[in-house]
């Protein structure tokens, strides 16, 4: 979205916290607020685009914890 600041750094944590945000803010305000049925199936698209790619930081995370 415009206006909206992604984090791009490579902190793990910082990344999986900026989509745990993204993901929280999609459930609680854009797919309740969505005005279409078309507008809400794009936002539960992105929520889980956006949990896959948490699942995926999240195993990296475990990986780098057991080492």
């Amino acid at each position: 979205m415009e206006g909206t600041w992604v984090y791009e750094g490579s902190d793990l944590q910082e990344r999986i916290i900026d989509l745990e945000e993204r993901i929280s803010f999609l459930v609680e305000n854009d797919i309740p607020d969505a005005e279409t049925e078309k507008e809400k199936k794009k936002y539960e698209s992105a929520v889980k685009k956006l949990d896959q790619e948490l699942a995926i930081l999240q195993r990296e995370r475990k990986q780098k914890e057991k080492e």
